[in-house]
This record gives structure tokens, C-alpha cells and sequence, in this order.
């Protein structure tokens, strides 16, 4: 869809043949951190385009609108929406502003943001950018490209999730994993937590959260958002990870890796990993 300037009018019933579905197809659910009905917030003080985007996003995901960057705020830190739109020029709270704060917060800094700006300058892009950002669009914009960005976002994070794993596993990685310095505490305290009880069958989600001095939801909101996994996923990934690592050394036998990987029954440790892998534990012993 060509998305005219502000000025001009948009027709919201135009949206029916959103192209949202058709992009985003490609993605499991499984697969993605945004997926199908997750939480998207619009923030845009021009009415005619704030409706457009709502018809238009609303086929596929929750969707929420907010007319300035204040309100916005206030509902971001309470809702914690799992991705935010948002426009810059705006009255009270521009967009920029309303970036730094959810880039800036631990509960918020998860939270992918796309600014829509009538600005043009690459300054301008830059400094939004430079806010943490991850993605910027133009205006007037094709209503495509937006649907793409947020593919584009769904496709970064899953491939963060595989870099994720290696090192949650392991015992160090060098240098940074991720851009946003408190996303990256998260993550390299997260991993250390399920690397300490790797061997702990009793540990599950709630022992992880406690352990991360986060509630339950937030744990939730925050890994699902960056690795595209939910919590128990993760720790279960990072198990079957660690048992791969263990027996392709060919050093331990399989009731010992189910063991070091948290796991109280062999026959439930072959069962979760023929479905992870695809094969039984024992073709790793060959």
C-alpha cells in the first residue's frame, strides 16, 4: 500500500488487503518473538494514519493506539507491549524521547520500537538510531515496507536466539551479544543462571525467575522477546545443547549426560531429545 503524507487522506477499510499476513506467513509460531495476535502499540497523532495502521495491523496482532508519546509511556510500563510503532513529531512527549525511555528502562529495554518520521535528514535517522531504535521508516511509506521491518525484527531475534544458545552452554563468549548494554546484562545473566542448574531437574521457570529477581511475567516478556523462546523453551534448548556437546565426545554414557543435562529419567531424556534432534541419543555414540 502507498501510504500518502499526513495531509492527505487514507481510507482505514483499504487495510482489508493488508499484505501482514501474507509477509509474516513465512514464520512460525514457534519461531517468532512477534507472532500472530502479540501486542503491537501505534503511536501517532495524525488520526487519518493512526486508523489506517490499526486496520491494517489488526487482521494479525493486538493492537493498541496512543496519540502522544506521554500516554504512550504510561502504557507501555504498564502493558509492556510486545513491539511499539511510534511517530516522532508528536505533541507532549515526542517519539525520540519516548525511545530513550523504553531503551533506557530494564523492564522496557526488550521492546523492538519503529519510529515514522516525516523527517528525512540522516541526522535525524541517526540520533534515532543512536537511541536504540531498530528500525526507522520515512514518511509517506509504502505500508509493505513497515510489515517488512517487523519481519526483518522477527528474523533478527531468531537468529539471536541461535547465537544465544552456543554461549548458554558454554562457559564465556566474547564480546557483546547484544547492542542494548541492559538486554545484554539480561541475557549474559540469564544464561548463567541456567548454565548453574544445568544439572537440576527440579529447575523450571519459577526457580528461574526467582533466581533473576524478576517476576514471572517479566521473565517471560523479556526472553520470549529477545530469544524468541518462552523461559521453559529456553532452558530446555540449552539443555538439549549441552547433551549434544556431551555426547559427541563420545566420553559419557547416556544415563550420565541425562544426568549433567537435568534430567531425572533416561527414557525421558531420549524421548525430548529424538524429538529436538530428530534421532535417539544413542546414533551420537557411534
Amino acid at each position: 500500500f502507498d501510504m500518502a503524507p499526513e495531509t492527505e487522506s487514507m481510507d482505514p477499510v483499504a487495510a482489508s488487503d493488508s499484505p501482514v499476513e501474507k509477509i509474516l506467513g513465512n514464520f512460525s509460531a514457534e519461531d517468532s518473538s512477534i507472532e500472530k495476535h502479540s501486542s503491537i502499540l501505534v503511536v501517532e497523532d495524525n488520526d487519518k494514519l493512526r486508523n489506517f495502521m490499526y486496520a491494517a495491523l489488526s487482521s494479525e496482532f493486538t493492537v493498541r493506539t496512543m496519540a502522544n508519546g506521554k500516554e504512550a509511556w504510561d502504557y507501555i510500563k504498564q502493558e509492556l507491549p510486545d513491539l511499539v510503532i511510534s511517530d516522532v513529531l508528536m505533541p507532549e512527549m515526542d517519539g525520540f524521547e519516548l525511545c530513550r525511555l523504553i531503551k533506557s528502562g530494564y523492564e522496557t529495554s526488550h521492546i523492538p520500537v519503529i519510529l515514522l518520521t516525516a523527517l528525512s535528514e540522516k541526522s535525524d535517522q541517526m540520533h534515532g538510531i543512536g537511541l536504540g531504535a531498530d528500525a526507522y521508516v520515512t514518511k509517506p511509506f509504502d505500508m509493505t515496507l513497515l510489515i517488512r521491518q517487523i519481519s526483518t525484527i522477527i528474523s533478527n531475534r531468531n537468529l539471536m536466539r541461535e547465537r544465544l544458545l552456543d554461549p548458554v552452554s558454554d562457559e564465556a563468549t566474547e564480546g557483546p551479544l547484544l547492542e542494548n548494554d541492559l538486554n545484554e546484562q539480561f541475557v549474559r545473566r540469564a544464561m548463567q543462571v541456567v548454565r548453574d542448574n544445568m544439572s537440576n531437574p527440579e529447575f523450571g521457570k519459577d526457580d528461574f525467575a526467582s533466581q533473576m529477581n524478576v517476576s514471572g511475567s517479566l521473565l517471560y516478556k523479556k526472553v520470549k522477546s529477545l530469544t524468541g523462546l518462552s523461559p521453559t523453551d529456553l532452558i530446555k534448548s540449552a539443555r538439549m545443547k549441552k547433551a549434544m556437546d556431551l555426547l559427541i565426545t563420545k566420553r559419557y554414557t547416556i544415563t550420565e549426560v541425562s544426568e549433567m543435562c537435568g534430567f531425572s529419567s533416561v527414557a525421558y531424556f531420549s524421548t525430548v531429545f529424538r524429538k529436538h534432534y530428530g534421532k535417539p541419543p544413542s546414533e551420537f555414540l557411534l
